[in-house]
């Protein structure tokens, strides 16, 4: 029975890597955001401001959610922060700090052409990741007939989201570091 348990977890393994492996365009993968690397320090960050404090953004990797609820980061914003990306307007940028270095950021826009524009220069840079469609339930807005686009990308540093909900109108794009959250989940189901 366990052998059977075994295969069965390395044929899930194999697949959920084969479906998410390589999903940023070749030699796109960023190691931060705006030349800030993962990991960096908060003291080394000039005009932060502490915002509040959060669970981590992103998908929780299958069995950690329950852990996840547990981990907090502290959301910071930068004061006379660029709110423009890929040459979008957007509302927020939260940079997100777990044990004072840098572990994730959100970028938050609000409307749907804000959105559409943001979503348009990061697929030209990133390339499209992989498009998880499914049927919209009322929490995430519309996005064609009926069903919803949720962008992934995966890889070996970085981990993003690009996700839309058409109800409250707020798109936003998460970015994470993979060392970093995957530090945190482990420490977190250790505790």
């Amino acid at each position: 029975m366990n052998s059977v348990k075994a295969v069965v977890i390395f044929l899930s393994l194999l697949f959920v890597s084969s479906v998410f492996a390589q999903s940023f365009k070749p030699g796109s993968e960023p190691t931060g955001f705006r030349n800030i690397k993962w990991g960096t320090e908060l003291v080394t960050f000039p005009g932060m401001e502490f915002y509040k404090t959060a669970t981590p953004g992103g998908s929780y990797p299958v069995g950690e959610w329950d852990s996840a609820r547990e981990v907090y980061l502290d959301i910071y914003l930068r004061i006379e922060d660029k709110l423009r990306i890929e040459g979008t307007e957007v509302k927020r940028i939260d940079y997100g700090f777990w044990k004072g270095k840098l572990c994730e950021v959100t970028i938050t826009t609000k409307g749907f052409e804000n959105w559409a524009s943001l979503k348009k220069g990061i697929l030209r840079r990133f390339g499209k990741g992989k498009v998880v469609r499914f049927p919209s339930y009322g929490l995430l807005g519309v996005e064609g007939l009926g069903e919803t686009q949720w962008h992934v990308w995966l890889g070996k540093i970085t981990e993003m989201e690009l996700l839309y909900d058409g109800s409250s109108q707020i798109g936003e794009l998460w970015m994470g570091s993979t060392v970093l959250r995957e530090q945190l989940f482990k420490e977190e189901q250790r505790q």
